[in-house]
């Protein structure tokens, strides 16, 4: 089964994290040491989503009881426009330090953010038309 371009496994988050953290180490500018590790953060943090969101999934039956299916779904796009919000300021940030490689791999990151914000409103709109009915 193929996936589509903004789909990635948390392994594979993982392993872009570990690149970049190498490259910081090789990097002989602090500021550069920074920006790489800040990106392998931000790979860490979207490996963390991705396994967050599977295992909710197969944790579906096991709802939280204080939190219903809508205020869920409403919780998650919430929390994926911070995160993608969060992504443009540093990418506007890379940019003004003229981090063009580093801007480059936040631009992919977000594709992967929006992608996943997408998916999240779909879910919203889905749950509050069945709750309609």
């Amino acid at each position: 089964m193929e996936r589509s371009p903004g789909s990635r496994s948390a392994q594979e988050c993982r392993d872009q994290a570990e690149r970049l953290r190498g490259l910081a180490a090789k990097a002989k500018s602090p500021a550069v040491q920074w920006d790489y590790r800040e990106l392998a953060a931000e790979w860490e943090m979207m490996a963390d989503q991705i396994e967050k969101l599977r295992n909710e999934r197969t944790r579906s039956t096991t709802m939280r009881q204080t939190e219903d299916p809508l205020s869920m779904a409403q919780r998650h796009v919430a929390e994926g426009e911070k995160r993608v919000e969060h992504q443009a300021i540093l990418i506007a940030e890379l940019d003004r330090a003229g981090r063009i490689e580093l801007a480059v791999q936040a631009r992919e990151l977000l594709t992967a953010f929006e992608t996943s914000l997408r998916l999240m409103r779909e879910d919203l709109s889905r749950i509050e038309n069945e709750s309609r009915l």
